[in-house]
């Protein structure tokens, strides 16, 4: 029933002319709440562990409400060589804590997407607020002043690649130049890409942005190989829908995304731009999408609607088994004040030099986050000194 309401709700937005679609921002926000308050009261609970599992040491954990989507995405980024689930119904969220331990799995940590589930978990255990993607901008300089360090940088590869590869762009309106866009590149790689995490803008909801963009389409011997939507809004632009020709990754070995960035770049300038909004990536620093965007010198949008979508991350009392995953995967999160934060987890015998500290506390950082927190394997003077010698930004130091 809920997803005819979503769907009824689409096409009366697209109907509605675009200064007036706050409409559907009102109705989708209610929708959004009922939805959410039903799956959080009433959650499902599936347990995941990896395929083949014997091992009492490796990880298992809970997922209970929330997107399925998520709960593909966090089963893969655990168990890269695969996982399994188990089903364990619909139950009463007071009911899930008896429920996972008649279950006997031994969860390490529960991932909820109901608000009342970590309430009741969060007393006696670390949660962390994660949301699903964070919002990146990118600001841009006049066209009379120099980009900045990364973006020059990046610049200077992706000239190489374009001059290498002898690629041009085409910057486009054409409806008919859009359908094939759509339908031949954009479809086929997200399928390709993301598989069953594939989240795939409907073609009514793509139509529409097409009509506030240009299309990008990205040439190789007078075939185009690649393609974006730029949409133009009042103080900034958006980066949308990344197609590749059959969704063959073949062509990503010509640094597709940054070639159409970089033209994109250009355009924006030329426009007049300040910044352009790079859109969602996850919310972990090792992301291959986040290391991209990083790259260019984006920071985290503050104030976002993309960042309200959340899922919490409950550390229970097996919490050793987590520790070598958490370690290898920073990610950002909202902590009790709801400042976006970044949460490091460190094992002291990993770092021999202040040096090393260094270049990990970079690595896992970027423009726009507020507090960093440091969760220490164990108490270590010599790591806490080092901490302190470093704080351009506070650190909050908590034993894990």
């Amino acid at each position: 029933m809920f997803s005819l309401i979503k769907k009824s709700i689409k096409k009366l937005h697209y109907k509605i002319p675009y200064k007036f679609r706050f409409i559907y921002d009102i109705f989708y926000s209610i929708y959004k709440k009922i939805l959410n308050v039903s799956s959080a009261i009433y959650p499902i609970v599936i347990v995941i562990k990896e395929n083949n599992n014997e091992e009492t040491n490796d990880i298992v954990f809970a997922y209970v409400g929330g997107r399925l989507s998520e709960k593909q995405f966090w089963g893969e980024k655990i168990f890269p060589n695969g996982f399994q689930e188990h089903f364990l119904g619909k139950h009463f969220f007071w009911n899930v804590k008896s429920c996972l331990k008649n279950a006997n799995f031994g969860c390490s940590f529960i991932l909820s997407g109901s608000m009342f589930l970590t309430k009741l978990f969060s007393s006696p255990y670390f949660s962390f607020k994660i949301p699903h993607f964070m919002e990146m901008n990118l600001d841009l300089p006049p066209a009379t002043e120099e980009f900045s360090k990364k973006l020059k940088a990046a610049f200077k590869d992706l000239q190489r690649r374009i001059r290498k590869h002898s690629l041009t762009c085409e910057i486009t309106r054409d409806p008919e130049k859009f359908e094939w866009f759509y339908h031949d590149m954009y479809v086929p790689y997200i399928k390709n890409r993301h598989s069953k995490t594939a989240l795939i803008e409907e073609y009514d909801c793509a139509k529409d942005i097409f009509s506030r963009s240009d299309l990008f389409l990205i040439i190789k011997d007078n075939i185009p190989i690649a393609g974006h939507l730029l949409e133009y809004k009042k103080n900034s632009a958006i980066f949308h829908l990344l197609g590749i020709k059959d969704g063959d990754s073949k062509y990503l070995k010509y640094g597709i995304s940054g070639v159409l960035d970089y033209f994109s770049i250009l355009k924006l300038q030329k426009k007049g731009y300040k910044k352009t909004n790079k859109g969602g990536t996850r919310p972990f620093f090792n992301n291959g999408l986040t290391r991209y965007k990083l790259s260019f010198g984006a920071y985290v949008v503050k104030h976002s609607k993309v960042m309200n979508d959340c899922v919490s991350m409950i550390l229970l009392d097996n919490i050793n088994k987590t520790r070598e995953f958490l370690k290898n995967n920073a990610f950002v999160f909202f902590n009790e004040r709801n400042q976006i934060s970044r949460a490091l987890f460190i094992d002291p015998d990993q770092f021999n030099t202040i040096e090393e500290l260094k270049d990990y506390l970079k690595y896992n950082n970027c423009d726009g986050i507020v507090q960093s927190y440091i969760f220490l394997f164990y108490e270590n003077k010599k790591i806490s000194s080092w901490l302190d010698s470093l704080a351009e930004q506070p650190f909050t130091i908590k034993l894990f």
